[in-house]
């Protein structure tokens, strides 16, 4: 039980981290202005003010391969860390289904949704962990 507890933590040190424009730059200034962030796992970006966002991994990916005829569209659920000084490492799951955020998340005074995640699949075999790419759209509330 104590493994499953810092495995957070032992990724989230292994994670390098990215510098992303200030959210005092013209782009971001304003709230709800939303800016776009995309990192590989195991990297995280800086959203001003010391918040971190750490793009951990993908817990699971069920997105219908291409030139397969599906049911179902398919999700992927994609696990983030957030941080600051002030608060402890938390992770948290978002997921995004056909392309389409599902869930946002907050960190801090900025809302967080995952907007796509790259690459698709297009076969059945799993996307491996570091192929992933995630974009994320950010916004001050």
């Amino acid at each position: 039980m104590r493994t499953a507890a810092a495995l957070p933590l032992l990724l989230l040190a292994a994670c390098s981290t990215a510098t992303v424009p200030s959210p005092s730059s013209p782009a971001s200034s304003s709230s709800g202005a939303e800016r776009e962030i995309v990192l590989p796992v195991n990297e995280s970006a800086s959203l001003g003010e010391d918040f971190t966002l750490s793009f951990i991994a993908v817990s699971s990916d069920s997105r219908c391969p291409a030139r397969v005829q599906c049911v179902w569209a398919g999700e992927a659920k994609v696990v983030v860390g957030k941080s600051h000084p002030l608060m402890r490492f938390r992770p948290d799951t978002l997921t995004v289904r056909a392309g389409q955020a599902e869930d946002s998340t907050e960190v801090g005074p900025f809302v967080v949704k995952v907007v796509s995640l790259r690459p698709e699949p297009v076969t059945t075999d799993p996307v491996r962990q570091a192929d992933y790419r995630a974009t994320f759209a950010v916004r001050r509330r």
